[in-house]
C-alpha cells in the first residue's frame, strides 16, 4: 500500500459524506471547502451579522484617516480631564468614538475638550449624590459624559457645512511673496552656495 497523504477533517467530510456530514449545517458560518475570504452572504447559514457585506464596503468608502489620528490625539487630552478620584471612569473607545464625531461634524479640538470637561463635572456631580445618598460607592461610565457632552457641542446651532465655511474663515491667507523679494533670496542663496563646474 502507498501512504496516504494526510487530510484536514474538512477535506474528509466530502471524501466520506455518508459518515461524518453533520445533518444541521446551520451553526457553521463558514460552508466546507471554501476559504473565509471567498464567502457569500447566502454561504453564511447561521451569521447574525452582515460579514460578507462588509468586507466590500472596506474597499468602497474611503476613510478618513487623518480624523481617525486627530482624534486619538484628542483621546489623550480627553484622558488627561479625568481626576484621580473622578466617579466617572474613563473608556478610551467611548472618547475616541466622541471625538471622532464631533471632529467629522466640524467641532474644534478646544470646544471638544472644553464641553466634555463640563460634562465629566455634572455627571461627577450627579455620582457623590448617588453615593452620599445610598451610602455606597458609585462609579459612573463615560457613556452619560459623551451624550451631556454632545448636546452641549449641538447647542452651537450649525450644521457641519457652516461650522467648516467658518473654521476656513478664520484663518489668515498667507500673502503673496513679492517677486522681487523671492529673486534678492535666490540670488543671495546662489552667491552662498556656488556651484563647481
Amino acid at each position: 500500500k502507498s501512504p496516504v497523504a494526510p487530510v484536514s477533517e474538512q477535506d474528509g467530510y466530502v471524501r466520506f459524506p455518508c459518515s461524518k456530514i453533520p445533518d444541521n449545517h446551520q451553526g457553521c458560518d463558514n460552508p466546507l471547502n471554501k476559504d473565509s475570504y471567498g464567502i457569500q452572504q447566502s454561504d453564511l447559514y447561521g451569521a447574525k451579522r452582515d460579514v460578507a457585506l462588509w468586507r466590500g464596503r472596506e474597499q468602497r468608502l474611503a476613510k478618513p484617516q487623518a480624523l481617525r489620528r486627530k482624534a486619538f490625539a484628542v483621546q489623550v487630552r480627553l484622558a488627561g480631564c479625568h481626576w484621580d478620584n473622578c466617579k466617572v471612569r474613563f473608556s478610551r473607545r467611548t472618547a475616541h468614538s466622541y471625538a471622532f464625531r464631533a471632529l467629522r461634524d466640524g467641532h474644534e479640538e478646544r470646544r471638544i475638550i472644553s464641553c466634555y470637561e463640563d460634562a465629566l463635572f455634572v455627571c461627577h456631580g450627579f455620582a457623590v449624590d448617588r453615593a452620599a445618598s445610598s451610602a455606597k460607592i458609585v462609579l459612573f461610565n463615560a457613556s452619560s459624559t459623551i451624550l451631556k457632552a454632545a448636546a452641549l457641542l449641538a447647542k452651537d446651532g450649525l450644521d457641519c457645512r457652516e461650522r467648516t465655511a467658518r473654521w476656513y474663515a478664520k484663518r489668515v491667507p498667507q500673502t503673496p511673496i513679492d517677486p522681487a523679494e523671492l529673486a534678492a533670496i535666490r540670488a543671495q542663496i546662489a552667491a552662498t552656495f556656488r556651484r563647481d563646474d
